[in-house]
């Protein structure tokens, strides 16, 4: 029964969500990205023992806070990716604009890592796994994690640096 409500709750308020995220995303996958990042916070607040009717405020409440989360992380994506490219990144200034552009470069080198590098990078980075917890999660031994992240990283350099269109710095 409670699959009803949701499916009910989900519909009543789809086209105004919509409406609303589209005003601010930046591409349609951001925008489907924020609409389903809403419905699971909206679950994760209300959870299937609801039995009152979800109200737009409620679900606009839910999308601020889903759209919050995401900020946060594309802002530490970025930041990350600076801390590849520039040993000195703490002293650089994230411009927001590019933030969304800096990320799909960095993702973009990422995927250009072999498979357990890209793993320990995006687990260390991303994560903010320790080595101990990525190892734990790779199975395998905390020095190969090391190595991976050490030469993860050395290749990102180069890949950041290799051609004009990815130039990160600001």
């Amino acid at each position: 029964m409670q699959e009803l409500y949701w499916i009910q709750a989900m519909l009543t308020n789809e086209a105004r969500l919509c409406a609303y995220v589209r005003s601010f995303a930046t591409d349609a996958n951001e925008a489907a990205e924020l609409i389903q990042a809403t419905w699971c916070v909206a679950w994760d607040i209300f959870g299937a023992s609801t039995t009152t009717q979800l109200e737009w405020p409620d679900v606009l409440r839910c999308c601020r806070k889903a759209a919050g989360d995401h900020a946060r992380l594309r802002r530490r994506e970025a930041r990350a990716l600076l801390a590849l490219c520039d040993d000195h990144s703490d002293a650089v200034e994230i411009d927001e604009r590019r933030v969304g552009e800096d990320c799909k470069r960095a993702w973009a080198c990422l995927l250009l890592l072999p498979a357990k590098q890209q793993q320990v990078v995006a687990l260390r980075l991303l994560a903010d796994k320790s080595e101990k917890e990525t190892a734990a999660v790779m199975g395998c031994a905390v020095g190969t994690v090391k190595v991976h992240y050490h030469r993860g990283l050395a290749r990102l350099r180069s890949l950041a640096w290799e051609a004009p269109s990815r130039e990160f710095r600001t």
